[in-house]
């Protein structure tokens, strides 16, 4: 595992913190459709004309919480792979 550390946890929770908000406020641009659609039912603001979407606070700590602590990154050659 790569030991590379840029921020210290007072940081990471200050990022952490203000990317909830961003969602949450100004939101983001989403291309799919579908997806959209299906997020309908979840505590989002959603505007299928410009397809952009706001996500609550609530409802991206629960989608976070679902995510897994760790990921593979896979190279071409597998002596690159990250772990």
């Amino acid at each position: 595992m790569i030991g590379i550390k840029w921020f210290d946890k007072k940081d990471i929770y200050s990022i952490h913190k203000k990317s909830l908000e961003l969602i949450e406020e100004v939101g983001f641009k989403l291309d799919d459709a579908d997806l959209l659609k299906k997020l309908k039912g979840f505590d989002t603001k959603i505007d299928l004309s410009n397809r952009s979407i706001r996500i609550s606070k609530k409802v991206s700590e629960d989608f976070l919480t679902k995510i897994p602590k760790e990921i593979k990154l896979y190279g071409i050659d597998p002596k690159h792979d990250i772990e």
